[in-house]
C-alpha cells in the first residue's frame, strides 16, 4: 500500500513538472507578453496594464509561476497574461486575492492550475495597481483643458 502511494505521488509530481516545462518553453518562444486586468470596472477583454516585446523581460515571467499545483478555485480571475509566440497566443488567467492566488491555463486541451510565486504576485499587483478605477477616467478632460 505504501509503495502504491509513493508511486502515485511520483506520477503526480512528474505531471506538474512536465506542464511547468511546457509553459517555460512557450515563454522562451514568446515574442510579446501582455497583462490585462478584469476587476476594475472594465469589460471582459480587460484593460492592458503591461506590454513588453523585450525577450529578457518576457523570460522573467518564468520566475513568476511555480511548479506547484493549485486547486481549481471557484473564485474568478483578476486578469490574464497573454504570451504571443508564432501565430499562437497562450492566455494565462490569474487571481491575486490572498486566499485564492493562482493561475490557470490550457495547453493541448488540458487545463492546468498552478500557484503564483511571491515574485509573480508582487509584479502583477504592481502593474495592475496604477490603473484607473473606471475605463472612462483614462480619457476624461475637464472643460477648458487640453487632452494629452
Amino acid at each position: 500500500m505504501q509503495r502504491a502511494i509513493i508511486f502515485l505521488s511520483l506520477i503526480i509530481l512528474s505531471g506538474c513538472s512536465g506542464q511547468h516545462k511546457k509553459l517555460n518553453r512557450i515563454i522562451e518562444k514568446a515574442t510579446k507578453a501582455e497583462v490585462f486586468v478584469f476587476d476594475k470596472g472594465f469589460d471582459q477583454n480587460g484593460l492592458r496594464a503591461y506590454e513588453s516585446s523585450d525577450p529578457a523581460r518576457i523570460k522573467q515571467f518564468k520566475n513568476y509561476f511555480t511548479n506547484r499545483h493549485a486547486p481549481q478555485y471557484k473564485c474568478g480571475f483578476s486578469g490574464k497574461i497573454v504570451f504571443s509566440y508564432g501565430k499562437k497566443d497562450l492566455d494565462i488567467l490569474f487571481n491575486l486575492d490572498s486566499d485564492c492566488t493562482h493561475i490557470a491555463y490550457m495547453i493541448d486541451y488540458n487545463l492546468y492550475t498552478m500557484q503564483l510565486s511571491e515574485k509573480g504576485r508582487e509584479f502583477l499587483k504592481t502593474v495592475t495597481a496604477n490603473l484607473p478605477l473606471k475605463p472612462m477616467q483614462q480619457n476624461k478632460v475637464n472643460v477648458g483643458e487640453e487632452a494629452n
